[in-house]
């Protein structure tokens, strides 16, 4: 099974929780939550008018895509996911939307769409599951139009949660330790393929498929776990969440870069 194909079907098999998640009083909900706020914050401050046409580029279950039809854009959003597809289709066709908003299979590496059609091109939660995340750029480029927008997530390879947990961090004997913490019921971090960059990484990547990062964030802290175990209660996990954020937000020295997920934006030249 190549990469894209466990992709597909990890998202296949779990297109509800992702769907749940957004209504979800969870750590985790609450993260997914705080980007989808933030993301629409930032697509208002754009201020974009006339007939704006939007791509959502790995649009899951297609709740950003309406919230963008329901602003009046025009919404193209693609996912390599049938279910999700089909989770969102049915999400959409009961929602009041004034703008037009069509949901199909896509693959963001080789998209279906003519140079310079979107005036905003959207991906949350899409870098990490790339097996070419640099050709991907590049088509959210190519298809931008010039001075349009690109807005997007990346996975923090320094997130904090990383840093604090054993399981983690590389060192000699790693695997071998593992394999015995998996004998003894640790749980094993998941094997699911993801990517994740340094911040320099992501804005050079971006930089590289020609566009000019303007803003760039992080967001989440959690979930916080040692070897694998939970460290606090789910309110209190949240609770945790919520300060620390709020003082990254701050710009506090080291905790403004150590969130799980960068948030960025980004203009075509």
């Amino acid at each position: 099974m190549n990469h894209q194909q466990q992709i597909d079907r990890h998202f296949d098999a779990s297109a509800r929780h992702w769907r749940d998640l957004y209504d979800s009083q969870s750590l985790e909900g609450m993260i997914h939550q705080g980007r989808r706020t933030l993301a629409l914050r930032w697509i208002d401050e754009l201020a974009l008018s006339g007939r704006v046409r939007a791509l959502e580029v790995g649009g899951g279950a297609g709740l950003l895509a309406i919230d963008l039809a329901r602003r009046g854009y025009d919404v193209d959003c693609i996912d390599s996911s049938s279910a999700m597809v089909e989770l969102a289709r049915t999400d959409a066709r009961s929602a009041d939307v004034a703008g037009g908003l069509s949901i199909d299979v896509g693959d963001v590496h080789a998209l279906d769409f003519d140079p310079s059609a979107f005036d905003l091109v959207v991906a949350m939660g899409v870098v990490p599951f790339l097996h070419a995340p640099e050709k991907a750029l590049a088509e959210m480029a190519r298809v931008a139009k010039p001075n349009g927008w690109v807005l997007l997530s990346s996975d923090n390879q320094f997130r904090l949660n990383k840093i604090l947990d054993p399981r983690f961090i590389p060192f000699p004997g790693r695997e071998g330790l593992k394999r015995l913490l998996t004998r003894i019921g640790v749980k094993d971090p998941s094997e699911l393929p993801t990517k994740r960059f340094p911040s320099k990484v992501a804005r050079r990547m971006i930089e590289g498929a020609g566009l000019r990062v303007d803003r760039c964030v992080t967001i989440g802290f959690g979930p916080f776990t040692l070897l694998g175990k939970d460290l606090f209660t789910e309110p209190s996990a949240m609770r945790l969440n919520r300060w620390l954020q709020e003082r990254a937000d701050r710009g506090t020295v080291g905790l403004r870069s150590l969130g799980a997920q960068h948030i960025i934006l980004a203009q075509k030249a």
